[in-house]
């Protein structure tokens, strides 16, 4: 049920970029800031994103940007990949 849900929600989001208007990293990722254990971390809005409407990543995982666009938080333009592969594409940032 949860599944087909989260499929129909998919749905309603358009195929252009969302870009969250956050603040962003120096690899223009928009980042939120959430508590954790008393403490505020931030934490990549693109994955929080691909989290809520499409599945959590696993561990090890890195949420990807089918646009290229790293601002952008549209579920419909992220994927999962590999964290390393991730790493080496981008120059670093995962």
């Amino acid at each position: 049920m949860l599944k087909s849900s989260r499929a129909c929600l998919l749905a309603l989001f358009p195929d252009v970029c969302i870009e969250a208007p956050l603040r962003r990293d120096r690899h223009g990722f928009a980042r939120v800031s959430l508590p954790y254990q008393g403490k505020h971390v931030a934490f990549p809005a693109h994955r929080l994103a691909y989290g809520l409407f499409v599945a959590p990543p696993k561990p090890g995982m890195s949420v990807r940007h089918s646009c290229g666009n790293p601002a952008c938080i549209n579920p419909r333009h992220l994927f999962v990949g590999n964290t390393a592969i991730a790493q080496l594409s981008n120059g670093g940032a995962a």
